[in-house]
């Protein structure tokens, strides 16, 4: 009998270790480490703090490790090498947030002015397909497939869909962009169609030697206007050397028909700017041409019109050729003007009207937990992540010339792209547009002119303009593709092809464009063979 009770105690004993252990396991708090880059301070950065902050709030058993990629190349090249090895090894972060593509952007203030700067990088990720294809992602279908509350119903379709490969979803796209022409229907200059390529409206303006047309055309220096470059299944290149050698050759004539009217275009807007602006903001500008007017894309950006009152149709172009989420501050600038502007996709070489992912999230292949990295993960497609309800604000409502808050919030959209959850996102991001123009920018620094009766123009953009789903149509028309951009080196890129064919007056050069079309198509080769 003393046997037994000395057994069942022992017993009992070993019973509460195991269960304490068991405990003591539970209680351990459970760490996601997130792997990001940089970004202005109300940016991808604030979001992910915001949401960081309200996520461990509600799992005190979690942590996170938020580590943001060096941005020195020597340090980055360094850190890319310890941490490919760690992910060939299995190990490697649990959460992967990052632009698509090598460049970051940074806040920057000078005497003259404040604002964001782009700088390149070299990506972690040169090819996202690649990296699915290596491996270094986890399948996430089941959480996402059964993810109710998230109502995946109200995100553009065609860009989430983005994110599966071979019917397994890899990849959480979060924000995207793809090229619009946005047009006069008055303006008859440009011979428009609902399929126009990039390639068309370059052809028409170098048969119409017409330099308004060269200067509203912007070119890509990468293959974004061409068809599907690669076939990662088969290993192929999908574009020929003569159709690389086509693109360098009208880039180079476009070039060259816009170099010297350019100047020219600038400078007379330069003088008519001047015209309507106070004379003591003309002396504080004097000598600073580089950054007023800082270039064609701006004229379609709220901010600058308020500013200066001035507009790419207004300032006699017959179309701008530019991103979707210029597309937001082109409506609201229409509507102010009175003006029956279009905007429609720009489309590739074969027709197709292409996006980009420009922002992903993923969850890493060596992660233990994926359920709760795929929850953390999922609150950047939220509407507050995705309307931009997170960024800070400022009350501006009793600021004075010399009682001016600091501005919180950067031009323009997060990441410079639209959200994924369109649906009802217009009021919100025009929301955002109104208190950056009017709260914290333009009427920040008192420069608003113009010869708007109803008083300044920013002052009628915040009161006046109001933007819905319905005044935006280009967000909802059909995406015939989705793609994630590729990163070549600087060395092999397009960009340093273009770089070949003018010199800096712009004057055609002898470079033989066959020879150098075959170079690229040829680094095309490799990159696929490198992956």
């Amino acid at each position: 009998m003393k046997q037994r009770i000395l057994l069942g105690g022992l017993l009992l004993s070993l019973c509460l270790l195991v269960s304490c252990a068991a405990q003591t396991a539970v209680q351990e708090p459970l760490t996601l480490q997130v792997l990001t880059e940089h970004s202005p301070s109300d940016g991808m950065n604030y979001q992910l703090e915001q949401i960081a902050a309200a996520f461990l709030a509600e799992h005190d058993d979690v942590t996170a490790e938020i580590e943001y990629l060096p941005t020195d190349a020597e340090e980055r090249s360094m850190y890319f090498y310890q941490l490919r090895v760690e992910i060939m090894a299995g190990r490697g972060p649990d959460i992967y947030l990052l632009p698509t593509e090598g460049i970051l952007y940074q806040e920057i203030s000078t005497v003259y002015s404040e604002g964001v700067e782009a700088y390149e990088v070299e990506p972690l990720f040169a090819d996202i397909n690649q990296a699915v294809r290596n491996g270094v992602f986890q399948d996430i279908s089941a959480y996402y497939d059964m993810d109710s509350d998230l109502h995946t119903e109200a995100l553009n379709q065609a860009v989430m869909d983005a994110g599966v490969f071979d019917g397994q979803r890899y990849v959480l796209p979060l924000r995207y962009d793809m090229p619009v022409l946005l047009t006069n229907p008055d303006d008859s200059r440009l011979m428009r169609s609902d399929d126009l390529t990039l390639l068309d409206v370059a052809e028409q303006a170098i048969a119409a030697d017409d330099p308004a047309l060269s200067i509203a055309l912007e070119m890509p220096s990468d293959f974004s206007a061409f068809a599907r470059v690669f076939d990662y299944d088969t290993g192929k290149v999908l574009v020929s050397q003569e159709e690389i050698a086509h693109y360098l050759r009208l880039y180079q004539r476009v070039f060259a028909i816009r170099t010297e009217p350019l100047a020219d275009f600038l400078a007379a807007e330069f003088q008519r700017i001047h015209a309507k602006a106070p004379e003591d903001f003309i002396d504080s500008i004097q000598g600073q041409d580089e950054i007023f007017p800082p270039g064609i894309p701006r004229y379609c950006e709220a901010h600058y019109f308020c500013s200066v009152h001035a507009y790419w149709s207004t300032a006699g172009l017959p179309f701008y050729a530019g991103d979707l989420c210029n597309a937001l501050d082109n409506a609201g600038i229409a509507q102010y003007l009175g003006l029956d502007a279009a905007a429609q996709p720009l489309r590739t070489a074969d027709g197709a009207a292409a996006a980009e992912v420009t922002y992903f999230g993923a969850v890493g292949a060596g992660c233990e937990n994926p359920a709760l990295a795929y929850r953390f993960l999922r609150e950047f497609l939220s509407e507050e992540a995705q309307w931009e309800l997170l960024r800070p604000r400022t009350d501006f409502s009793h600021a004075d010339i010399w009682n001016i808050p600091p501005q919180v919030q950067n031009w323009g959209l997060v990441e410079y792209s639209m959200p994924v959850r369109i649906k009802g996102a217009v009021p919100y991001l025009w929301g955002t547009i109104q208190y950056q123009v009017y709260g914290g920018g333009v009427r920040k620094w008192g420069y608003t002119f113009g010869d708007d009766p109803k008083g300044t123009a920013a002052v009628a953009f915040h009161n006046t303009i109001t933007l819905t789903d319905e005044d935006l149509p280009i967000l909802f028309a059909p995406i015939d593709e989705v793609r994630f951009p590729v990163t070549l080196p600087e060395d092999e890129s397009m960009a340093w092809a273009l770089a070949q064919l003018n010199e800096e007056d712009g004057t055609p050069t002898d470079v033989d464009i066959n020879a150098l079309a075959g170079q690229l198509y040829q680094n095309l080769w490799w990159h696929l063979a490198e992956g």
